[in-house]
């Protein structure tokens, strides 16, 4: 598989839940099979490189087929002080070799309705 890194920003609001889902795909186009694939996402400072918040396959990202569907909790985007930092998402075979599969920033807003 060599397909490029996917750009995609993150905007999320503090104590809602976000969701993206993303298709990995070979070179043809066709999707790529996860199966015995695990998957990890950190996001971090930007400047200092500190690990500000990190899923995975174990928690937090679910594994399908072709695709992976990350879900952060808004209880914990409602702890983040953070607004802005950067991610990464790799895909990691059953032989522990990582690829990049998505890349982008993270924006934090502050959530204005109160339910």
């Amino acid at each position: 598989m060599s397909n490029p890194v996917e750009l995609v920003n993150f905007d999320v609001y503090q104590f809602s839940t976000y969701r993206h889902q993303f298709n990995v795909v070979d070179s043809a186009g066709a999707g790529y099979s996860l199966s015995g694939y695990t998957a990890r996402l950190q996001i971090r400072d930007p400047v200092s490189d500190a690990l500000l918040h990190e899923s995975t396959s174990a928690d937090g990202i679910t594994m399908g087929a072709t695709n992976l569907t990350v879900e952060i909790p808004g209880s914990a985007i409602g702890a983040w002080t953070f607004s802005s930092a950067v991610y990464d998402l790799f895909i990691v075979d059953p032989l522990s070799a990582a690829r990049a599969i998505a890349r982008g920033s993270v924006k934090v807003f502050p959530s204005v309705t109160q339910i």
